[in-house]
């Protein structure tokens, strides 16, 4: 599944490409703005954000890419900073990140099922926080994430979904985490930090 616009006029579309044969096959409306599509663990699935209800809301949709026809809504939001990053290891919940602004994001949990939200970070009346990344461990109990909360810098973190406490895995690293990804059998994490800014 990939991104396409026109003219770069950034209505962006999702598009299936078949590996046998090399169709293409357009899956969303070709009207609206489409973006970040984020398989599911199994493939079989595909959350992504569509403008299409409002014009400028980024709501979360689902679909099978083999099937177009099982597009669906799933959760209505609020501005165009949202984006899905990940899938629960089981399929039942889909960690998002809201962008409020460079030094603000928040994280969600959705319910692939219901679409019900449930906010994870909560704004603090004393701090700007930014998150990034949000990748479930490989039990599912977890995300990891990249945030200042409480540093100077984007360190590493997990979250544990269950109390919210965050156990940093790079605070020895004064430098900026920019990059990371968690191995399919959740035992690795590779990441990159952006050193004095180079």
């Amino acid at each position: 599944v990939f991104t396409k616009d026109v003219g770069g006029g950034e209505w962006f579309q999702l598009y299936r490409y078949d590996m046998e044969g090399g169709a293409i096959t357009l899956l969303t409306d070709g009207k609206s703005r489409n973006e970040s599509p984020v398989f599911d663990r199994d493939g079989k699935r595909i959350v992504y954000t569509s403008t299409r209800r409002t014009g400028r809301d980024n709501d979360l949709y689902t679909m099978d890419p083999a099937d177009p026809k099982t597009d669906r809504l799933l959760a209505q939001v609020e501005g165009g900073g949202w984006g899905p990053t990940d899938w629960s290891p089981d399929g039942k919940q889909i960690a998002v990140i809201e962008f409020i602004s460079i030094n603000e994001t928040r994280l969600w949990l959705v319910d692939a099922a219901t679409g019900q939200k449930k906010l994870l970070t909560p704004p603090a009346a004393s701090e700007q926080v930014a998150y990034t990344g949000a990748r479930f461990s490989h039990d599912g109990k977890s995300l990891y994430v990249t945030t200042d909360k409480d540093f100077e810098f984007q360190r590493l973190a997990r979250m544990d979904l269950a109390t919210g406490k965050l156990n940093d895995l790079t605070s020895d690293i004064p430098w900026d985490v920019s990059d990371f990804e968690v191995s399919c059998d959740g035992r690795k994490i590779a990441f990159v930090t952006n050193e004095a800014g180079v």
